[in-house]
């Protein structure tokens, strides 16, 4: 009774061995993993997503934590959204650049000016959220002169370029197999029958 229980136990540890040496062990290509690509995938993808809903990639804010603002009046009606502060290294300053003073008048394809669309600050920063999420490029007024943000030619602090995540390549054609390796047969010595 406790030989079974021991054979059991050790056949069940070898299968797990197994398992984690096919998944998680080097698979060609200078020892990259499955695990090792699928984590990374993961973590592009958690940032795709958390930048889609308005936040920093990894997170930890909502675009609009990262400055303040008020929305400026002329005559009545909303002219532009006024940027008081950024936190340098915010979301804000990272995808945009964004400055202290920069007056918002166009998110993506929608003034600011007019319109009764934009009347509080409350809808300014569903606004921004919206435009954050879909890529939207911002029109301000700095200094007297209209920009379009994120302009051509701006980096980010701190940009560090990401390489592409690779899939390790698997033999697929029989003509990728190298015939130099030997393989243990299998199911009791399946041979190679010649064919010409």
């Amino acid at each position: 009774m406790f030989m079974r229980y021991a054979f059991g136990l050790t056949s069940l540890l070898v299968s797990v061995a197994i398992m984690l040496w096919l998944f998680a062990g080097p698979m060609g290509g200078g020892g990259v993993s499955y695990l090792g690509v699928l984590a990374k995938e993961r973590k592009q993808a958690t940032a795709q997503v958390n930048e889609m809903s308005g936040k920093a990639a990894d997170g930890s804010e909502k675009a609009t934590d990262s400055i303040t603002f008020e929305v400026t009046q002329r005559g009545g009606v909303t002219d532009a959204i006024l940027i008081k502060t950024v936190r340098p290294g915010g979301t804000m300053d990272v995808r945009y650049g964004l400055q202290a003073g920069d007056e918002i008048t166009e998110i993506g394809p929608l003034p600011v000016r007019g319109g009764g669309i934009i009347s509080s600050e409350a809808e300014a920063r569903d606004f921004l959220l919206d435009g954050f999420a879909r890529k939207s490029k911002l029109t301000v007024r700095r200094a007297g002169a209209k920009l379009e943000l994120p302009t051509s030619d701006f980096v980010p602090p701190a940009f560090v370029p990401v390489a592409p995540a690779t899939m390790p390549t698997v033999p697929t054609m029989p003509s990728d197999i190298d015939e130099s390796i030997s393989h243990p047969p299998l199911f009791g010595g399946l041979r190679k029958v010649p064919t010409h």
